[in-house]
């Protein structure tokens, strides 16, 4: 089979293929001779990840950042991260971690309050969980698909 797949991309010209294919190999053995295509908000792990994962689990101590100096300092630096990432300052804006997706828009949902001269726009394609956040905001605002 991995003859097959390398004579396939000798003969289509493409060196992007070959070149994902060798690093698919190199740092996603668990993908050998599979084709992936449910991602479900569970990505594949790297072996670069397991690693660099590994090494944390190692040399650090994982714990609350409400019982650990070390924990709650680098939980603070990846808050300062993400607000210099996006130009933003702790003096107007948070950073909150949440489990994924549906929780941050849960949360969105319940705390926020949309007035009565908001608009919610939202897109046409987008996360599941985008709904309740919707119906949340027609109690209030007007609502408007993009």
């Amino acid at each position: 089979r991995e003859a097959a797949l390398d004579q396939c991309l000798l003969t289509s010209g493409s060196g992007y293929d070959r070149a994902v294919e060798e690093e698919k190999r190199e740092d996603f053995p668990q993908l050998s001779g599979v084709v992936y295509l449910d991602y479900a908000g569970a990505g594949v792990y790297s072996r670069a990840l397991l690693a660099q994962a590994q090494s944390q689990y190692l040399q650090q101590l994982q714990c609350n950042p409400h019982t650990s100096p070390q924990a709650e300092a680098r939980l603070e630096d990846a808050r300062s991260a993400v607000l210099s990432f996006f130009g933003a300052s702790r003096d107007t804006h948070a950073v909150v971690f949440t489990s994924g997706s549906t929780d941050a828009l849960r949360l969105i949902a319940e705390r926020y309050h949309f007035s009565d001269s908001g608009i919610f726009a939202y897109s046409d394609v987008n996360h599941t969980s985008v709904v309740g956040l919707r119906q949340r905001a027609q109690q209030r605002a007007q609502v408007a698909t993009v």
